[in-house]
């Protein structure tokens, strides 16, 4: 049987306008990567304004591109070669090798086809060199002059390592720092912490283990602290009473998520005047489906009240803590 062919990339350029408009995602995306003049017809397209760009690198590279936090299509480039998949799920996928595309080159390719105004996600995995390993050197190169919105970064085992790193790309929004596995951290990497914590990010993650005097060098208006082993029910009283006093003045909300179920509540609200609030009281955290209901209302140095919640999850063993200034934006009252 014979192979018929459709010539495409000889059509007048409005006739190649409309076949590439009438292509899915994924299409678009893979023809792209044909040649120059496709490369240049999907940018001019305009295609994925609008869409959220998250890139995460570790031994591979991928880029996930979503629209309104659904993701859309997901590229992946590793040993392989660069695989371009449907969805979340991976429903459909394309896999093609090549000696034009390396890991740099097309991050290069895909950004300028994307031609995005800012990076929603830019998440790094374990990096166990320094900042001048090839992977760190690439994101520096490719996405210069570009903003990053959250930027997702471990802890890493060079001390100046991760300082450099949010300096470089210091979000916007949201500062999250993690480390796998949960180890509790040597002198040098507390010491690269005392460096980063006092900066102002709107939002602060921690998943790690840090002692109350990191948390206590903060400087973000919402912080939250998952899965510190090293932080107590006494620790946390402490930390309340440091902010009550207004010694973290610019703090409106924090968040505790916890796997350990020995969080007591007498001893967090010790020495703190306050009242039950009546379980009438709803409580809808911005970007969470869940309400809180009821509580403990207290007052901070500044006349505006606050609302600590505790809530222990049905299905895992996990204790949420949360505290919360009714001034804020964070969270409606309903």
């Amino acid at each position: 049987m014979a192979v018929s062919f459709f010539p495409l990339l000889r059509l007048p350029q409005n006739n190649l306008k409309d076949v590439l408009l009438n292509m899915g995602f994924i299409e678009q995306t893979c023809i792209s990567m044909v040649s120059k003049r496709t490369k240049e017809s999907i940018r001019n397209l305009n295609i994925f304004k609008g869409l959220e760009l998250c890139i995460h690198i570790s031994e591979s590279v991928s880029y996930r591109v979503s629209k309104n936090r659904t993701v859309i299509f997901i590229i992946s480039i590793g040993y392989k070669g660069v695989t371009v998949s449907k969805g979340p799920t991976y429903q459909e996928r394309f896999t093609f090798t090549t000696q034009k595309f390396n890991a740099k080159s097309c991050l290069n390719h895909f950004l300028y086809v994307i031609n995005p105004t800012k990076i929603d996600d830019l998440h790094f995995s374990i990096i166990t060199g320094t900042f001048d390993d090839p992977k760190i050197q690439m994101a520096v190169e490719c996405l210069k002059g570009l903003r990053v919105v959250n930027l997702n970064t471990p802890i890493l085992s060079n001390t100046k390592t991760l300082a450099e790193l949010v300096k470089t790309f210091e979000p916007t929004e949201h500062l999250k720092i993690h480390r796998y596995p949960f180890q509790t951290l040597g002198f040098a990497q507390l010491f690269q912490l005392r460096e980063i914590l006092p900066g102002k990010f709107p939002i602060l993650s921690l998943n790690i283990n840090m002692p109350l005097n990191g948390l206590l060098l903060t400087s973000s208006s919402s912080v939250g602290v998952n899965n510190n082993r090293l932080l107590t029910s006494k620790d946390f009283n402490i930390f309340l009473k440091h902010w009550i006093a207004g010694l973290k003045p610019e703090l409106e909300c924090i968040r505790i998520l916890d796997y350990r179920l020995d969080w007591n509540e007498h001893t967090v609200l010790k020495g703190i005047p306050y009242e039950v609030a009546p379980m009438e009281t709803k409580i809808k955290f911005r970007r969470k489906e869940e309400l809180q209901l009821g509580g403990f209302d207290f007052t901070m140095s500044s006349g505006v009240k606050a609302t600590l919640h505790f809530h222990y999850w049905d299905r895992v063993p996990i204790t949420e803590i949360s505290v919360v200034l009714h001034d804020s934006e964070i969270i409606t009252f309903l």
